[in-house]
């Protein structure tokens, strides 16, 4: 007779050193930071991104697990990062609110980050009214595409889950897909409850999907590796943005659009204007001790794409230089170069990296999305 496993109380705290599904999203970042990161631009001249490869070949082909609804990207070419001596910094940085959130679930997978190539993470908020009213594990959610450099094997990432507090369930689409949800057996008011978590399944030998939600996962069972169903403007900003990491999203009306939120706070003609883009994004690649970091907003059209163009150039201009830091990093506030190209306003600078890394630590303090 199989042991039985005690039951998990809620608020339980124990976990273990998480070593690499703790890859999270990054998303919109980028237009965060953007009103406090431009203080601590320098002056030099910014080196120009590669022109990107075509956008379904770019971080594995992992983007063509997104689905055609997607309201925000993020995606991560983890080989570039960890081939460059200050990339681990960075990793730890994006990855440290989607690991404590998910320790519990994957701190025994014997999986390190050096056998992952790229992840991209895909946020989908689905249709409000219909979502309205479903369970939670019925909704939209996010869905995380992890490419490794080998052959990995469901069971070898499944002895690992149950190795700790929770429990998998083989489940099918609609279309005959097979993909595990995890659970787990909780103790509320005196029984025990099964709590439903994420749900997750190899694509290919190498590419493991992790979704928030049992319907986020059955429908990536939908899509088709190497066939891109991004469209709109959200293909549009990432297929500009080329970058070792990549955030983008498109704008969003009401309270769940947190960027354009930090934006309403701002009464100044560029605040005004950013918050009617159709979409943005941010990109950045390490440069030695330098971040060359860029910043893109997709516009309405181009009147007013050229509208933000010359408010950010006469904000930049105003700003007087900023007092010696405490660190005693004293920066320059200037944008290297605003661009314009028909509706697409782009933001080029060049950043120390600690100076970046140390914003990015300070920005990433909410974790991941949870499941339910």
């Amino acid at each position: 007779m199989p042991r039985r496993r005690a039951p998990v109380r809620r608020g339980d705290a124990r976990v273990a050193i998480f070593i690499i599904l703790g890859m999270g999203l990054f998303a919109m970042v980028g237009l965060i930071l953007a009103v406090v990161m431009l203080a601590s631009v320098h002056r030099s001249a910014p080196a120009k991104s590669p022109p990107p490869q075509p956008v379904a070949e770019r971080f594995g082909g992992l983007l063509s697990h997104c689905p055609p609804d997607a309201t925000s990207v993020t995606a991560v070419d983890v080989t570039a990062l960890n081939a460059d001596p200050n990339g681990k910094e960075i990793i730890e940085a994006l990855t440290s609110a989607w690991t404590r959130r998910y320790e519990p679930q994957f701190a025994k997978v014997p999986l390190t980050v050096a056998e992952v190539d790229a992840f991209v993470s895909v946020t989908s908020s689905g249709n409000p009214e219909q979502e309205r009213g479903r369970p939670p594990q019925e909704r939209r959610g996010v869905l995380t595409a992890i490419r490794f450099s080998r052959p990995v094997a469901e069971g070898e990432i499944l002895r690992g889950v149950v190795a700790g507090t929770f429990k998998s369930e083989n489940r099918a689409a609609a279309n005959g897909e097979r993909y595990q949800a995890l659970f787990r057996i909780v103790q509320v008011r005196n029984r025990e409850e099964r709590e439903d978590d994420l749900s997750l399944r190899l694509a290919d030998e190498r590419t493991l999907l992790i979704a928030t939600t049992r319907r986020e996962m059955e429908e990536s069972t939908r899509r088709r590796p190497g066939h891109l169903e991004l469209s709109g403007p959200l293909h549009r900003v990432i297929e500009r943005s080329g970058g070792t990491v990549i955030s983008a999203a498109i704008a969003q009306a009401g309270p769940r659009d947190e960027p354009d939120a930090r934006y309403r706070t701002s009464r100044t003609a560029a605040g005004r204007s950013i918050r009617e883009r159709r979409a943005g994004s941010v990109w950045f690649t390490l440069n030695g001790d330098r971040v060359e970091y860029h910043e893109g907003f997709l516009m309405p059209d181009g009147p007013r794409a050229k509208a933000l163009c010359d408010a950010l150039l006469a904000e930049y201009a105003k700003v007087p230089p900023a007092p010696p830091a405490a660190d005693g990093v004293a920066e320059l506030p200037k944008a290297d170069r605003v661009g314009l190209d028909a509706d697409l306003v782009t933001v080029d600078a060049s950043i120390s990296r600690d100076r970046f890394i140390q914003q990015l630590k300070n920005e990433m303090v909410q974790p991941g999305p949870k499941s339910k």
